[in-house]
């Protein structure tokens, strides 16, 4: 039987410490807080993703989180992860939201102490849900050789932080290490101003859902890749944490993208069933 559906996206959410920010001298992230001392929070984390499952089951779509370690151990204070993601993909984004690279901290780390973090990261991760993490997104999407090489020895499959040109097909790679690359997407607008598959822009309102589906409209097969946060569905950068009715907007603005990304004829599928389905062994 063939498949008719020649054109693919994964909605990815990134769970991790709310507002997070590298500062120099520090490894892990921190939460913005102008009133506190940024010390890592959770709250908007937690029930992000719960609003973000309770849309994914509405409208029949499976995705991937990528998990910060320490997100998933605080937030199951409250809430019960392993049973909220039992339907979805889980992978891996760090320990505690490090600048894996060092360039954003100042800090640069040995292989060793980057095998340590992801190796930890897998193996937490592991226990604590009871599935293995196939993938690894790189925190603020830093990445270099030595981040790849300690993916790969930590027992991952595939990382997806790099970030591509839009084109007629876009769809994962091998790296040179035997890693599977599957990359996040850049394109333009009608203005000729950059658009990212991140949504990020969107959520801190400088963009639209109908930016994002214009570009998905524009890509004819392989993989789209959408990304967010947990938190940004219920805090903000420029608006701090939001009101009910703001909160709302926020959820009904990634329905908007889902849906009419699914009435276009694109089928959403976890990054794992798609390499699964695509590149056998």
């Amino acid at each position: 039987m063939i498949d008719l559906v020649v054109m693919y996206a994964a909605f990815t959410v990134d769970v991790d410490r709310d507002v997070n920010l590298p500062v120099r001298g520090r490894i892990e992230g921190i939460s913005r807080d102008p009133y506190g001392n940024g010390s890592p929070r959770f709250v908007s984390c937690a029930r992000g993703l719960e609003l973000l499952i309770d849309l994914l089951e509405e409208i029949g779509v499976r995705g991937t989180f990528f998990l910060e370690t320490r997100a998933a151990l605080e937030i199951s204070r409250s809430v019960d992860v392993r049973v909220l993601l039992k339907d979805h993909e889980i992978a891996s984004h760090g320990v505690d939201h490090e600048d894996l690279t060092g360039e954003k901290t100042g800090i640069p780390l040995s292989r060793d102490h980057l095998y340590s973090i992801l190796e930890r990261s897998y193996r937490e991760l592991k226990e604590f849900t009871g599935r293995e993490p196939l993938g690894f997104r790189a925190p603020y999407l830093q990445i270099n050789e030595d981040v790849l090489e300690s993916v790969k020895g930590a027992g991952f499959i595939y990382d997806s932080s790099f970030t591509v040109p839009l084109a007629d097909e876009v769809k994962p790679w091998y790296l040179p290490n035997g890693l599977i690359e599957v990359p996040l997407i850049t394109g333009h607008d009608d203005n000729g101003k950059k658009i990212y598959s991140y949504l990020w822009a969107m959520h801190e309102g400088r963009r639209s859902p109908d930016d994002y589906l214009k570009i998905m409209e524009r890509m004819r097969s392989g993989l789209f890749v959408l990304a967010t946060h947990s938190w940004h569905i219920v805090e903000t950068f420029n608006k701090g944490r939001l009101g009910t009715e703001d909160i709302k907007s926020a959820v009904e603005n990634v329905k908007s993208i889902l849906e009419g990304a699914k009435d276009m004829g694109i089928e959403f599928i976890t990054i794992g069933n798609y390499l699964k389905r695509f590149l056998s062994g």
